[in-house]
């Protein structure tokens, strides 16, 4: 009996060594990988280029709602905007008036750190879906182009939204539904100048 209390003690000690050891080891892996995520946290220059977005817009502009070689319909509305949670998200509140109909929408524009692209999600009052999108910036920032999936859409469609800084006073949005051929129909073509 005591060979075996004896063996089984000395089992026990070369089981459990490593496990010491990377217990050790493991506190400054967690310190480094805190540290990463804390720096991937922290807003930048791509988050900065939406603060020229934040404000209140008077809206103006054109949609086609029967394709673009169609007749198109004025567009008049508003928007506010606003920076969120130390500029790392841009909210955006949309009404627009086409038609005599209110459109009204909601969305979240923010750029991932961790994947690098921009991403947005947006809501509105002809939907009940959550359409997601990704994007980027072109290299002198004054456009970005964001893009959903074709899985947010029932017609195999996705959209496509770029936003065209002009000035610090003004910039404009279009909207284009992209086919599964490739075909590229411009819905909204939209401009935004600021109130305040």
């Amino acid at each position: 009996m005591k060979k075996f209390s004896i063996a089984s003690l000395i089992l026990f000690f070369v089981m459990v060594s490593p496990l010491a050891a990377q217990t050790v080891a493991a506190p400054a892996a967690v310190d480094s990988h805190a540290a990463a995520l804390r720096q991937l946290a922290l807003p930048g220059v791509n988050h900065y280029i939406l603060d020229r977005l934040a404000g209140t817009w008077k809206i103006t502009g054109e949609a086609w709602l029967e394709g673009f070689d169609k007749k198109s319909a004025k567009v008049t509305g508003q928007a506010r905007h606003g920076t969120r949670f130390n500029s790392r998200f841009l909210s955006m509140d949309d009404s627009l008036n086409i038609r005599n109909a209110i459109y009204e929408s909601a969305a979240l524009l923010g750029y991932d750190n961790a994947r690098k692209h921009y991403v947005m999600s947006r809501a509105s009052s002809q939907s009940t879906a959550l359409v997601h999108y990704t994007g980027t910036a072109d290299s002198s920032s004054k456009r970005l182009t964001l893009e959903s999936s074709p899985a947010d859409s029932l017609a195999g469609t996705y959209a496509r939204i770029t936003i065209r800084f002009i000035n610090g006073n003004k910039f404009v949005v279009e909207t284009w539904d992209i086919y599964p051929n490739g075909t590229a129909l411009k819905q909204r073509e939209l401009i935004y100048t600021r109130l305040s």
